[in-house]
């Protein structure tokens, strides 16, 4: 997705969708990706994968927006849904200047920039130039409360810090150089562990089983016989235990519109192992060679997957979060699901094992 700049907003736009961040309020909105033609002076600052959430610690750390500025596809599921791990992570600051980010450049706009025009008559056509000479007008646009224990810890820690050292000795650089202590903790969480991974099509929070049940109440309820990642709202029937960045997208979730689901990317943390395996058909067996010839056909290869996940709550060491919850969540719960799929008569045959893991 391309991301722009303006005096007042961030924008991200994917497809026909666009998202504005206010730069003074914090209030997020959706609108329609033409909308940036009204925009008087706007900055193309490249490309991001996605939004991972707002962080943000009242009076002490700016609010800040964490995009995936790069990521990798570990492999493909069920023969058509990519599954894509986070290499590395940015912040957005919200009224205070940018460092450089260095997202992938744009390769419809690079980094043009539109400067605001005092003339009125002319701010429509100023605002759309930013859009000549691209395939822009030419088709449809483009085709921390939970969200772990670990960074609500790391940031509960440097917020405290930070007020005690502050109320003693009132110096504004303790509050800078704790709030980049806790940038860089963040940076350390999603750049380094190379463990969070999400999809755009596929719900990566629900095993086989799990989604099998949902597929059957969205038949009874919505009257549809679509699989779950064929439906727009599908983010809304994930598990929430394994939605790690749901508290980061809480003021996107709130917005409670169809259109924000273009925005919500749910992003697990935890394994992804994605495998072709070839086999090589059996040798015809001379005494009964008709039983192969009347066999069904399937593929000679079929993709074996591995996907642990780990819950957010109770999440940490295992010397630091250890016992179980009076509502029944335990520490460090891992859930891991060996998948077996192949195409057998052009259908796609799925098979799963779930084991479950706990340190008490």
């Amino acid at each position: 997705m391309e991301l722009f700049k303006s005096e007042l907003y961030y924008i991200f736009v994917r497809n026909e969708s666009s998202l504005w961040w206010n730069r003074l309020t914090g209030a997020f909105s959706v609108r329609s990706a033409w909308d940036l033609s009204d925009i008087e002076d706007i900055e193309c600052l490249g490309i991001t994968e996605g939004i991972i959430g707002k962080v943000e610690h009242s009076n002490i750390y700016e609010p800040r927006l964490m995009i995936i500025k790069e990521s990798v596809p570990v492999g493909q599921i069920y023969f058509h849904h990519t599954i894509n791990k986070i290499k590395s992570i940015c912040f957005l600051n919200m009224g205070s200047s940018n460092q450089e980010l260095e997202l992938c450049p744009c390769t419809k706009h690079g980094s043009s920039v539109i400067m605001a025009n005092t003339n009125k008559g002319s701010n429509r056509k100023m605002g759309t130039r930013l859009f000549e000479n691209s395939a822009f007008l030419n088709k449809t646009v483009g085709a921390v409360k939970n969200v772990s224990n670990t960074i609500k810890t790391t940031t509960q820690q440097a917020a405290t810090q930070v007020k005690q050292t502050v109320k003693k000795q009132r110096d504004p650089k303790l509050a800078e150089r704790f709030e980049k202590r806790l940038t860089d903790e963040l940076h350390k969480i999603f750049d380094d562990s190379d463990s969070f991974y999400y999809s755009r099509t596929l719900d990566l929070t629900n095993s086989l089983q799990r989604q099998y049940e949902i597929e059957k109440i969205l038949e009874t309820e919505e009257g549809t016989g679509k699989p779950i990642t064929d439906i727009t709202r599908w983010w809304k029937y994930v598990d929430d235990r394994f939605f790690w960045n749901k508290h980061m997208l809480k003021d996107i979730i709130a917005l409670e519109s169809p259109n924000c689901d273009e925005w919500i990317l749910p992003i697990i943390q935890g394994y992804v192992h994605l495998s072709q395996i070839a086999v090589e058909p059996p040798d015809a067996n001379p005494l009964n060679t008709e039983s192969f010839s009347n066999s069904s056909t399937c593929d000679e290869k079929f993709t074996l997957g591995l996907i642990s996940r780990r819950s957010r709550y109770q999440a940490g060491t295992r010397y630091n979060r250890r016992g179980i919850e009076p509502d029944g969540k335990v520490a460090n719960y891992v859930e891991t699901e060996q998948i077996v799929s192949i195409i057998c008569s052009d259908s796609i045959h799925r098979a799963s094992f779930v084991q479950v893991r706990i340190f008490e």
